[in-house]
Order: C-alpha cells, then sequence, then structure tokens
C-alpha cells in the first residue's frame, strides 16, 4: 500500500487530505500537535503521531519511523 504523511491533520485541509488519501487506499501517517487531537486521528483508522513541526528531535524520530516502510506522499499542511 503506498504510503502518505500528512502533518496538521486535527482539522481543516490536513484532515480532508487525510481522509482523501485513505479512502483512495494510502496508509495515510497523520500528525497532529495536541495528544486528543492524535487520539482522534487513531481512532479514525490513522497512523496518528503527536508531532510539533517545530521540534527537531521529534522530526528525526517520526522520519526514523519512516525510514523501513517509505514514503510515497509528503504533504506539510501545519501551521500557526
Amino acid at each position: 500500500m503506498p504510503i502518505a504523511l500528512i502533518t496538521g491533520c486535527s482539522s481543516g485541509i490536513g484532515r480532508a487530505l487525510a481522509d482523501a488519501f485513505k479512502a483512495t487506499g494510502y496508509d495515510v501517517w497523520a500528525t497532529a500537535r495536541k495528544a486528543e487531537d492524535v487520539a482522534t486521528l487513531s481512532a479514525a483508522g490513522f497512523i496518528a503521531v503527536q508531532l510539533d513541526v517545530n521540534d527537531g528531535q521529534a522530526l528525526a524520530q517520526l522520519a526514523a519511523g519512516l525510514e523501513h516502510s517509505g514514503l510515497d506522499v509528503l504533504i506539510n499542511n501545519a501551521g500557526y
């Protein structure tokens, strides 16, 4: 299955894109900053990751997690 990583999936366009990619057969790694948003994403069937894109260590951990699975699509949607 192809893999998509989408940042900023707690709501809005990030969540809509995550839903769309999941509906077309992608495994979606969906990130959000807040634990409650991560729990909601996980319950919806996403590979949910708590991530603050300003945290270099957290980004490195995410990259390490994706290293073996590969990545087909990256959408950087997180922001303030």
